[in-house]
């Protein structure tokens, strides 16, 4: 019989108070580790789904680079010219907030740099790595809230 995280999570609490201490608190380690770990997986497919979906309308969207574009003549009558490349916005809110985080890490990778060196240099409330840091830590919240 084969468990689902769920319930060998649960099994896994259960078996626990029954162990020595060591063996208890080792258990309850892994039971955390699985519960976090299937917690991001679920919300990585919730982001893979998305972006997948934003892909096949952008797909969709350019197929052949041809649509169809309607006119208005000057007596008012409508007419379809085909073969017309337009370009149009395509709202991609998930693909937008996924680059927007993956710039706010680099940047957060740089501020903690920045960081470092004012720590070295003693320095670290008002030299300009201290500044600079500081600087790039909040366009790293800025990037984060423009996801909005």
């Amino acid at each position: 019989m084969r468990m689902t995280t769920s319930e060998l999570i649960h099994a896994a609490y259960h078996a626990a108070r029954y162990l020595p201490k060591a063996s208890s608190q080792l258990v309850r380690e892994l039971a955390d580790r699985l519960d976090t770990t299937k917690s991001a997986l679920c919300e990585s497919l919730k982001i893979r789904d998305a972006l997948a979906a934003e892909n096949l309308a952008l797909k969709e969207a350019t197929k052949n680079g041809e649509v169809e574009k309607h006119q208005q003549t000057s007596n008012g009558t409508t007419i379809g010219v085909k073969n017309v490349i337009v370009q149009r916005e395509i709202e991609t809110p998930t693909t937008d907030a996924w680059i927007n985080e993956q710039r706010a890490l680099g940047v957060e990778m740089f501020a903690l740099m920045y960081a470092e060196e004012a720590i070295k240099s003693n320095n670290i409330t008002t030299g300009w790595r201290a500044r600079a840091s500081r600087e790039a830590s909040q366009y790293a919240e800025q990037l984060r809230g423009s996801q909005s």
